[in-house]
């Protein structure tokens, strides 16, 4: 092949357009300005992104906190409880032991018994009063003396 045959053929060899420097330079720079905008626009995008999950873990964190101390809270309470109960445990121990007491010596006469139950109910309401003034200041107020006669007594 001659090579004015080889320069023909190479240039037939795809549709190649040929700009000049101005075209090319001109398209080169609405290139760049599209690329530009797409990248501002994407990096909006994963800035506004990060910002809404900023807030939700600002969010997050504090419902932890508040579910931190409702835990706390309860944990109080579960400890407070717990002492509440091995406080009635013993009354409770002490009261069948008083009846168990009482059970044992049998005393005839009816009315001295209920007194003697009468007051061994008060001993036993009143120690379980103090205890849970003691150590449970805010149920003192359920615990009046109208309750005291009404139940503890039976009257």
């Amino acid at each position: 092949m001659s090579s004015s045959m080889m320069s023909e053929a190479s240039s037939k060899v795809g549709r190649h357009r040929l700009y000049s420097n101005e075209q090319r330079k001109d398209r080169n720079r609405k290139a760049q300005a599209a690329f530009r905008v797409r990248r501002n626009k994407y990096t909006e995008t994963l800035e506004l992104a990060a910002t809404k999950n900023e807030k939700t873990i600002e969010d997050l964190k504090s419902a932890n906190e508040k579910n931190i101390q409702r835990a706390e809270v309860a944990e109080q309470r579960c400890v407070q409880l717990d002492s509440q109960v091995a406080s009635l445990e013993k009354l409770l121990q002490a009261a069948l032991a008083e009846n168990e007491r009482i059970a044992q010596n049998k005393i005839p006469d009816t009315s001295s018994t209920s007194d003697v139950s009468v007051a061994s109910s008060d001993v036993f309401a009143a120690k379980w009063l103090e205890e849970m003034n003691h150590n449970h200041g805010l149920y003192s107020y359920i615990f009046t003396d109208n309750y005291q006669n009404e139940f503890c007594l039976g009257k």
